[in-house]
């Protein structure tokens, strides 16, 4: 494995002139397991094998740490490629060998406010206050009063392990190299990740986070850059956590602190009669709530000068059978992608945008608002909403792209894009076209009717397509 997809890559990293011997003294390992011979003798051959061994794993070290960008792209190759390479190596400390360029943001201000970023797990926008939903959600409908909110924010994918790479890096789920686990998604290491640029900017970082004991190998997807983590899977005990940190916190650091919480549904959830699914739901949403509130609380004595910026954003939603299957992530329709985004703080203007932003905008503008550069080019696939939260430049039209991939026992692939109020759905056997402001249910197609916008919109998922050939490093 080591010589047909490493060595070859890696000429440092390649055994040369040891190999030979080496191969030959593996087979003499062979040998010298049944061989009978004098004691002295099968020591002195066991010795040799020890030593070859050695010399080519030295050799390997030189090769990985001399070349540690290709190291990680061949780690990235395959799932066999990345066996061969964690046999002998740690891929976190082969990326602390790697000069991460530019991860610390060119500073655009003096100015660098504390940031606390809320995202939610299985909260679709259309049960919520902030959209006109039912949920009784106080805490949630306080932010949406006093600040931004984003009509039709769109999640980039509908399971946890795509649609969180996304947020965190700002790169498009295609775009996003790495590797799926059973439970989460194993990110590259070459990906830069918002709290690794912002703590190098000076900023301290905190996360509270539920699932992690349960995600295996998460913390390259989820808790990479963040100097304090904190796991619960009771959203509330999280939210208090994070409150008694805020409360006994003593640096003078600006400070991005991340609490991810999630939908709890009372037993299980598939056994909820249909008529009874959103009365449900939406009781399990006003115990989120009780979560946000509790965390905004945290800062209720700080002046408005000093006051966080305050982030909500879903993650992905919930079909509760509106499309003919509950609790399942096959599909893109508004009930899985169209989320909440909610911001408030300090300069935060109140208003509501109509124009359509997606979830891996959120990284760049958080580092906007944090006072910094933005990322731009081909590490990077979202744009800066920042300016206009504030209402320093109007909104300016957007696309916004979601992808159901294919991982371990998922089949299933799907695009969506969406244009100002044209939804495209792109199944590979399908093609499915909705007017969103007026039709938000996506009951009728009209993708027979309205051919040239489906070409249009065709077009631009092509484009995006393509797009996923240039890697984001």
């Amino acid at each position: 494995i080591w010589v047909l997809l490493v060595s070859r890559r890696l000429p440092d990293a390649s055994p040369g002139i040891v190999f030979g011997p080496a191969a030959a003294l593996s087979a003499t390992v062979l040998a010298h397991a049944a061989w009978r011979g004098p004691a002295l003798v099968r020591a002195i051959a066991g010795g040799l094998v020890v030593a070859g061994t050695t010399a080519i794993i030295v050799v390997g070290l030189r090769g990985v740490h001399a070349e540690p960008a290709t190291a990680l792209a061949i780690w990235s190759d395959s799932r066999i490629a990345r066996i061969a390479i964690e046999r002998v190596f740690d891929v976190e400390d082969i990326r602390r060998e790697l000069p991460l360029d530019n991860v610390k943001p060119p500073a655009l201000s003096s100015t660098h406010p504390d940031l606390v970023l809320i995202t939610l797990d299985g909260v679709r926008a259309d049960r919520t206050p902030p959209y006109g939903g039912a949920a009784p959600m106080p805490a949630l409908a306080d932010l949406g009063q006093r600040g931004t909110v984003f009509k039709w924010a769109f999640a980039p994918s509908t399971t946890l392990r795509r649609a969180l790479p996304s947020l965190v890096t700002g790169v498009s789920p295609h775009r996003i190299r790495g590797t799926p686990s059973e439970t989460a998604f194993r990110l590259d290491p070459r990906h830069v990740a918002l709290a690794e640029r912002l703590r190098a900017a000076g900023y301290e970082t905190a996360a509270f986070t539920c699932c992690l004991d349960a995600l295996g190998d998460a913390t390259r997807t989820w808790t990479r850059g963040f100097e304090r983590v904190t796991s619960d899977d009771q959203s509330i005990r999280l939210a208090y956590a994070a409150g008694r940190f805020i409360k006994t916190r003593t640096s003078k650091a600006p400070l991005l602190m991340w609490i991810h919480l999630r939908v709890d549904w009372p037993g299980d959830r598939e056994a909820i009669a249909t008529h009874h699914r959103l009365t449900t739901y939406d009781r399990a949403l006003a115990e989120l709530d009780r979560a946000i509130g509790e965390v905004v609380g945290a800062f209720s004595t700080r002046s408005p000068e000093t006051a966080p910026i305050i982030v909500v954003a879903g993650l992905r939603g919930e079909e509760l059978g509106e499309h003919g299957q509950a609790f399942r992530e096959d599909d893109l329709y508004n009930t899985q992608i169209h989320v909440p985004l909610v911001l408030a703080g300090p300069r935060i203007k109140p208003q509501q945008i109509l124009e359509t932003v997606g979830l891996v905008d959120l990284t760049p503008s958080l580092i906007d608002l944090a006072g910094y550069v933005p990322p731009r080019g081909v590490a990077i696939d979202g744009h800066s909403f920042a300016q206009t939260v504030l209402g320093t430049r109007a909104a300016t039209s957007n696309v916004a792209f979601a992808a159901i991939l294919p991982d371990l026992d998922r089949g299933v692939t799907a695009m969506a894009i969406v244009r100002v109020n044209w939804k495209l759905i792109d199944t590979g056997s399908s093609i499915e076209l909705y007017d969103l402001r007026t039709d938000p249910e996506e009951r009728t197609n009209l993708a027979s009717q309205r051919t040239q916008i489906v070409t249009e919109l065709r077009a631009l998922l092509t484009l995006r397509v393509r797009a996923a050939q240039t890697a984001p490093f």
